[in-house]
C-alpha cells in the first residue's frame, strides 16, 4: 500500500487531503496515527528515505549519498580525528565489513555509534525542510531491510517528529539570516585580515584552512568535517566580523585565467557563472560559457548562452557573429522556432538571400506543424528576397495544397513550372504540372503544357497520354456539342496516329471520340482495328480497355465478354473477370425470363447462362453470388439434383463465414427441392434461428427434424434434440413424450 503525498497538483488540477498537508503536516500525521513505513522524499536530482516505526523516526538514507554513519563520522569534528577516520574508511575498503562492525572492533562503544547516527539523522531531516518542489510517497508495505543497512536498523533510535519539526522551523529562520549575508554557495570566500588563532574556535580554524584554496562555499561545505548548518553559521559569523570576504566578479574571472584553475573546465565554468550573476556580463563571458558548456555536453545551458550571444551580436550589428550563434542553437535544438526566425531575419539583413531562403524553408516546415498560414507568410517574405528559389515556391505551394486553398496552390505551382522551364529542368517542370493537375484534373492549360513538355523531352508516349486525357476533358466539357470541338478532337487523334502509327493509345482515343459522339459504327470499326493490332502477350491492359469498350457497345456478344474475362484472369484480376461473367449470365437470365414470359422455350438461353457461370466458377470457385445464381439457373432447368448439391455447397460456404442470412436462404431452398431427402436442413435452420434468438422458429424446426427422425427410427438423435428442446420449451408435453419414449427405447 502506498499513499501519494505530492505537494504538486494532480492531472485534474485538484489536490488530495494528504497533498494539502505539506511536509510538516505529513510528519505530524504519521506521528499522530503511529504509522510505520518509509516516507520517500524526492526532488529533481535527489532522493531521501525516512524510516518511521510506530510514528517516530528510526532511520534515514539516500541512494545518492553515504550512509548516515559514514557521513556522521565525517562530520564528527570533535569525536574522531582525521587519521582515525582515514584509517577507518581504509579498513572498510580492505575488509568490506560495515563501518559499525569495524568501529566495534576498534573499541568504540555501541552508544557512540548510535549518537553519531542520531545526530546525522537530525541533520538530514532538518535539511529536508529546505527542499523546494518536494514530492512525497509513504510506503507501508516496503520492508526496511530493502532500503536501510541492517546493522543501523538494529540501533535503538526513536526521534520524536514534533521535536524535529520545532528545530527545523528554528533553523529555517536562521537560514534566512545566513542567506542574507551569504546569498550563494557559489561565492568564493577569502581571508580578509590577519587573524590570530586565539581569536578562533577549532572549527573556525578548520574552515579557514580550507579557504583561499579557490573553493567556493559549496565545495568547502562538502569537504569540511563540520556539520553543514554549523559550517554556514560559522562562515556568517566570520563574514560579519570581517575575517572573510567574497570575491568580486572581476576577481572571479581573473581566477579562471590562473594556471591552477585553467585545466579544470568545470571549475572555470562555475567561476564565470558566478561572475555573470554578480554583474560581469559581456560578449566574451557569454561566448566563453557557451563554448565551455558545449564542450562538456551541457547542451541545455549551451543553447541558452548561444541565444544570449546572438542577441548581443545583433545589438552590435555583428551579423556574422549572430548567424553563427543562432546556427549553433538550431544545431542543438532544431525545434527552437524563435532561433529559426531570428536566424532568417539576420541572414536577410546581412544580404545572404539564398541561405536566408533555405533557412526560411526549414523554419516554415517546422512552423507548419502548428500554423501553416504563418509558414506561408514566412515563405512569401523569403520569396520577396529571393524570387528565383524553386524550393521556396515548392514548399509554399505544398502548404496551400494542405490547407485546401487550391487556387493559390495552382498559381504558385504555375510560377514554379515556368521557373523550371526557363532553366530547362523538364523533369521538375513536369512534376509541377502534375501537381497542378492533381488539384484540378480539368486544367486545360496545364495539361497542354505537360503534354508539350513530354514531347520536348522525346517521351512521346507520355505526351500522347496527356493529349488523350485532354481529349477526355474536352469531350466532357460544355463545348462538346460544338462542331469545331469534334473536328478538333478527330484531328488531334489523327495527328498522333500519323506521328506514331503504332500508337494503340491514340487509336483507342480516336475510338473514344467516336463513342462520345455516338458514332458507334465508326467507334467499333476503330476498336476492331486496334484489336487486330494488339499482341495479347504484350498489351494485356490495352486489350482489356478495348474489350471493355466492345462489350459496352455489344453486351450480348459472348465472344467479347468471355475474351475480356479471360484477359482479366490472365492479369490476376479475379474479381473483374468474375464480374464480367456474372453480368453476361445476368443478361442471359433476363433474356430467358423474357422468353418464358412470352411462353417460348428458354432452355438454350439458360444453358448459355450456366456456361458463363461455370466459366466464372473456374476463376473463383467460392464466389457466393455466382454459386447462388448457378443454383437458381439449375433449378430453372429442372436439374434438381445438381441444384441441391449447389445449395448444399452454398450452405457450407456461408456457414463457415457466419453468413446466417444466405445460409438460411440456401437451407430453405434445399427443403423446397427435397424436404424428405434433405430433412437435416431443419436441424441447421433450428440452430441458426436459436443463435439469432428466434426461439419460436427454432422450436418449430427442431420439432420438424424430430418428426423425420421418428419416422426413420433414429431415437438416439431424437433424444439429443429433445434435450435441447426441453431447454427451449420445458412445458411442451409433446417434447416430454418424445423424450420419454426415446429414453425407454434406447435403454431397452
Amino acid at each position: 500500500m502506498s499513499e501519494n503525498f505530492s505537494t504538486t497538483a494532480n492531472k485534474e488540477g485538484k489536490k488530495s487531503n494528504l497533498e494539502i498537508l505539506g511536509l510538516s503536516g505529513i510528519f505530524q500525521k504519521i506521528a499522530e496515527d503511529r504509522r510505520s513505513g518509509i516516507l520517500v522524499a524526492q526532488i529533481k536530482n535527489d532522493e531521501m528515505n525516512i524510516g518511521f516505526k510506530d510514528g517516530v523516526v528510526q532511520i534515514i538514507a539516500s541512494p545518492n549519498r553515504p550512509s548516515i554513519l559514514a557521513e556522521g563520522l565525517r562530520r564528527a569534528f570533535h569525536e574522531i580525528d582525521d587519521n582515525t577516520l582515514e584509517n577507518l574508511f581504509y579498513q572498510q575498503g580492505i575488509s568490506g565489513d560495515s563501518l559499525s562492525q569495524i568501529l566495534l572492533e576498534m573499541g568504540a562503544e555501541r552508544n557512540f555509534i548510535k549518537d553519531v547516527c542520531v545526530f546525522q539523522i537530525q541533520e538530514e531531516v532538518y535539511s529536508l525542510f529546505r527542499w523546494a518542489d518536494i514530492r512525497l510517497e509513504f510506503l507501508e508495505n516496503k520492508k526496511p531491510e530493502e532500503v536501510f543497512p541492517r546493522e543501523l536498523l538494529s540501533l535503538d533510535i526513536a526521534l520524536d517528529p514534533e521535536i524535529l519539526l520545532m528545530e527545523a522551523a528554528r533553523r529555517l529562520d536562521e537560514w534566512t539570516s545566513i542567506q542574507h549575508d551569504l546569498p550563494s554557495g557559489q561565492d568564493i570566500p577569502y581571508i580578509a585580515q590577519d587573524i590570530y588563532e586565539d581569536q578562533l574556535t577549532p572549527e573556525e580554524i578548520h574552515l579557514l584552512s580550507l579557504v583561499d584554496g579557490g573553493g567556493d562555499f559549496e565545495e568547502i561545505v562538502s569537504s569540511c568535517r563540520v556539520p553543514e548548518f554549523q559550517t554556514w553559521q560559522l562562515f556568517q559569523s566570520m563574514y560579519q566580523q570581517g575575517y572573510i570576504a567574497l570575491r568580486t566578479d572581476q576577481e572571479l574571472k581573473e581566477m579562471a585565467e590562473l594556471d591552477e584553475f585553467k585545466e579544470n573546465l568545470y571549475k572555470c565554468i562555475k567561476l564565470y557563472e558566478r561572475a555573470e550573476t554578480l554583474g560581469s556580463k559581456d560578449v566574451d563571458t557569454i561566448q566563453w560559457l557557451a563554448e565551455a558548456y558545449e564542450s562538456k555536453g551541457l547542451i541545455a545551458k549551451a543553447i541558452a548562452k548561444y541565444k544570449e550571444l546572438g542577441e548581443f551580436f545583433l545589438e552590435k550589428k555583428n551579423f556574422s557573429g549572430a548567424i553563427d550563434a543562432y546556427e549553433q542553437v538550431i544545431n542543438y535544438s532544431s525545434e527552437d522556432l524563435d532561433a529559426h526566425e531570428k536566424l532568417i531575419n539576420v541572414l536577410f539583413e546581412d544580404g545572404q538571400f539564398i541561405p536566408g531562403a533555405q533557412a526560411s524553408i526549414v523554419y516554415a516546415k517546422k512552423l507548419a506543424l502548428e500554423d501553416k498560414r504563418k509558414s506561408i507568410q514566412v515563405l512569401e517574405d523569403a520569396y520577396q528576397y529571393n524570387p528565383l528559389s524553386p524550393e521556396v515556391l515548392e514548399t509554399m505551394a505544398t502548404f496551400y495544397y494542405e490547407l485546401g486553398e487550391n487556387i493559390d496552390a495552382i498559381f504558385t505551382y504555375t510560377t514554379l513550372a515556368n521557373l523550371y522551364k526557363s532553366r530547362e529542368l523538364y523533369k521538375d517542370t513536369i512534376n509541377s504540372y502534375e501537381k497542378i493537375l492533381s488539384l484540378d484534373g480539368n486544367n486545360i492549360e496545364a495539361r497542354i503544357e505537360l503534354a508539350n513538355t513530354y514531347l520536348v523531352m522525346g517521351e512521346h508516349e507520355k505526351g500522347v497520354l496527356e493529349y488523350k486525357k485532354l481529349g477526355d476533358i474536352l469531350t466532357d466539357s460544355h463545348l462538346l456539342q460544338q462542331p469545331f470541338v469534334f473536328s478538333y478532337l478527330i484531328n488531334v487523334c489523327e495527328k498522333i496516329i500519323e506521328f506514331e502509327p503504332d500508337n494503340l493509345s491514340a487509336r483507342e482515343w480516336l475510338a473514344d471520340v467516336y463513342l462520345y459522339h455516338k458514332k458507334i459504327s465508326k467507334a467499333k470499326e476503330v476498336l476492331l482495328e486496334v484489336l487486330s493490332l494488339i499482341k495479347p502477350s504484350e498489351n494485356l491492359n490495352v486489350l482489356v480497355s478495348i474489350l471493355r469498350k466492345l462489350v459496352q457497345i455489344d453486351p450480348e456478344n459472348r465472344d467479347y465478354c468471355q475474351r475480356l474475362a479471360e484477359t482479366y484472369h490472365t492479369l490476376n484480376k479475379k474479381n473483374e473477370a468474375t464480374q464480367v461473367l456474372i453480368n453476361l449470365a445476368n443478361f442471359s437470365w433476363e433474356k430467358a425470363e423474357e422468353t418464358v414470359a412470352q411462353d417460348q422455350d428458354a432452355r438454350s438461353i439458360y444453358e448459355e447462362c450456366i456456361e458463363s457461370l461455370d466459366m466464372a466458377i473456374t476463376i473463383d470457385p467460392f464466389h457466393l453470388e455466382i454459386r447462388q445464381k448457378r443454383a437458381k439457373v439449375l433449378e430453372a432447368l429442372s436439374y434438381t439434383k445438381e441444384a441441391i448439391e449447389e445449395y448444399k455447397l452454398i450452405s457450407h460456404m456461408t456457414k463457415a463465414v457466419h453468413n446466417h442470412y444466405d445460409n438460411l436462404s440456401a437451407l430453405y431452398h434445399l427443403l423446397e427441392l427435397a424436404p424428405e431427402e434433405e430433412f437435416f436442413a431443419y436441424l441447421e435452420l433450428a440452430r441458426l434461428c436459436e443463435r439469432q434468438n428466434n426461439f419460436d422458429l427454432a422450436i418449430r424446426f427442431y420439432k420438424k427434424y424430430v418428426y423425420f427422425c421418428l419416422e426413420k427410427g433414429d431415437f438416439g438423435e431424437v433424444l439429443l434434440v429433445c434435450r435441447r428442446l426441453v431447454v427451449l420449451a420445458p412445458e411442451d408435453e409433446e417434447v416430454q413424450n418424445w423424450r420419454k419414449v426415446s429414453l425407454e427405447i434406447t435403454k431397452s
